[in-house]
């Protein structure tokens, strides 16, 4: 049980345990930019995804959570601010710095959280991830499957980010036997090409569609803190799988829930999706998975919606928060 006296702190909200810099056990970096994403013609407006974001961070998620007996008064959380660089359209030195960074937290032993900007930056934070001692794997949540051909030849957009994390990593992947999975992808936006990619790839990727995950047989949950939705009964059965893996990476689009509850996107996902639940529950098993050492929430574009996108995914970073908090109970 949660100690009444905890209730009496003057840290009410997540967003009142955030201090700057980068020596939190969870630390947060925002990478505000959508240069990716233009070079897809995607419509841009990600790179105001980080501000929007602090904007919610300071009045939800209480620090103590009778319902689920958690209280994380006792997580270090920092804020190092946003990537930035002398010339800031330079997106190859943009997520040259965010990857510097990504690692130093690795180094620490401590967890980041890269916050989006367009997709194209789950690739500078999953590829440290591969680079660790260990067998390593990379959770893609996302309805699309991100395999193009490199932009430009070789450069980095949204749609190539997970051909670039394998193609750059290929000695990692297939010497350590790691893994890169697409979990929620929605059949109506892969194309064959895309699929193709998967399947001759089948050694070191693998693809669970939302289709299938729709045809899991839910099981009653037996406590707040095992999940009840579809979805992420189906996730934790994969993280299960992968006991045998020291090192997994986390990422996140919000384009992966459905509109209904997920507006404040780019490309709204309005023929299946995840449910505000699912995605809530996910990142909490995500935070209390003692693999997972780093995660990434992307897509956010609130010049399409902030307000109630904002809540959701500063709830995401609560709910991993929590979860990451009943991990370090459970190691003690």
């Amino acid at each position: 049980m949660i100690d009444k006296e905890q209730s009496l702190s003057s840290k009410n909200f997540i967003g009142d345990l955030i201090e700057e810099g980068l020596h939190g056990q969870i630390s947060l970096i925002g990478f505000p930019y959508s240069i990716g994403a233009g070079r897809d013609n995607i419509y841009k407006g990600q790179e105001n995804g980080p501000d929007c974001l602090r904007r919610f961070l300071s009045k939800l998620g209480p620090v103590v959570n009778p319902e689920y007996e958690i209280s994380i008064e006792n997580i270090t959380i920092s804020d190092y601010g946003n990537i930035q660089v002398n010339n800031n359209s330079n997106h190859e030195e943009l997520i040259q710095k965010l990857q510097t960074k990504v690692k130093s937290v690795l180094n620490k032993k401590n967890i980041p959280i890269v916050i989006g900007g367009s997709k194209d930056c789950g690739y500078a934070a999953a590829s440290p991830i591969l680079q660790l001692e260990g067998k390593s794997a990379v959770i893609n949540i996302s309805g699309h499957v991100d395999v193009n051909l490199p932009y430009d030849g070789d450069k980095l957009s949204v749609t190539c980010t997970v051909r670039k994390i394998i193609d750059d990593n290929i000695t990692h992947i297939q010497n350590k036997a790691s893994k890169i999975f697409f979990f929620a992808t929605q059949n109506q936006l892969v194309t064959n090409q895309q699929f193709q990619y998967v399947e001759s790839m089948k050694d070191y990727v693998q693809m669970f569609p939302l289709n299938t995950i729709r045809r899991h047989q839910t099981q009653a949950s037996k406590s707040m803190q095992e999940p009840y939705t579809q979805a992420c009964q189906k996730f934790l059965e994969l993280l299960n799988s992968l006991n045998d893996f020291q090192n997994i990476h986390i990422s996140f689009s919000l384009e992966s829930i459905h509109s209904s509850y997920c507006l404040g996107v780019s490309r709204m996902s309005t023929v299946g999706g995840l449910t505000g639940e699912e995605a809530i529950e996910i990142a909490f098993q995500a935070g209390l998975c003692k693999q997972v050492k780093g995660i990434d929430f992307t897509d956010f574009n609130p010049s399409n919606e902030d307000f109630r996108t904002g809540q959701l995914l500063g709830n995401l970073i609560y709910y991993f928060t929590m979860g990451y908090a009943l991990r370090l109970k459970h190691q003690i």
